[in-house]
């Protein structure tokens, strides 16, 4: 997965939609749309929405703890917040309510970007600003997605699973490196030297342990016993007969 690739996938998403909105019009609904949009949206990135991302999570609102708690088109807790509006409607709204849900949910989930979209247009917000006109990072077209794709560099997964990775793995800036497991294998190769060496040192010690106890113990006394000299060693060498 590498920029390249990314931006090939939001451009056939782009054209997708974009063709579908022409023609269903004023048929085409939120509701019916909204889940369907995003997952394909995530897919551009690498990502499987439902493994990081929630529709519908639930907020309670402060000072309206009597009513049923509102519910946000989608949150990927301590990242992106999505409030979604139907088409061509004002997206004034979408950014006063998702501000809302930031402000009451638990610091654990406020996000760092919020996005308002209506299909058609995109707003990405730095979530910890206070001011609209200062947070707004990027504001473009859904046909202009493919040439914004490096907005949401918070997205992609240069680390996808075999079922989504790519043939060919880049990082971030679209240059080709190794796949996780030889950049693993690469980056921990001096340790795994280190504990082959210290496993072949163990294994050393206790196979001259083992050998030195098999072998047959040997009787200090028997080192110190001088040898007996034959008969013919105790006579002189020569006999003078009288």
């Amino acid at each position: 997965m590498c920029w390249t690739e990314i931006s090939n996938r939001a451009e056939q998403f782009s054209n997708k939609w974009h063709d579908r909105l022409v023609e269903e019009g004023a048929d085409f609904l939120e509701i019916a749309n909204t889940q369907t949009f995003y997952d394909e949206f995530f897919e551009i990135f690498g990502r499987d929405r439902s493994s990081v991302a929630n529709y519908e999570e639930r907020v309670r609102l402060k000072g309206r703890e009597g009513r049923y708690p509102k519910r946000i088109d989608l949150l990927w807790p301590d990242v992106l917040l999505i409030e979604q509006k139907a088409p061509n409607k004002s997206l004034d709204d979408a950014y006063e309510q998702a501000m809302e849900y930031v402000e009451n949910l638990c610091k654990s989930k406020r996000p760092r970007y919020i996005m308002i979209s209506d299909f058609n247009v995109f707003e990405l917000y730095d979530g910890e600003a206070c001011d609209r006109r200062k947070g707004l990072i990027k504001c473009f077209s859904l046909l202009d997605l493919p040439k914004h794709v490096k907005t949401f560099d918070f997205m992609p997964n240069f680390n996808m699973t075999p079922r989504l990775q790519s043939k060919h793995i880049c990082d971030k800036e679209g240059n080709p490196m190794p796949g996780p497991i030889l950049r693993n294998i690469c980056k921990n190769a001096r340790w795994l030297l280190l504990a082959s060496w210290t496993i072949g040192l163990a294994c050393g010690l206790v196979w001259s342990n083992t050998t030195n106890s098999q072998r047959p113990a040997t009787n200090p006394s028997l080192n110190s016993v001088k040898p007996v000299s034959s008969p013919s060693q105790s006579l002189p060498s020569s006999i003078d007969l009288e």
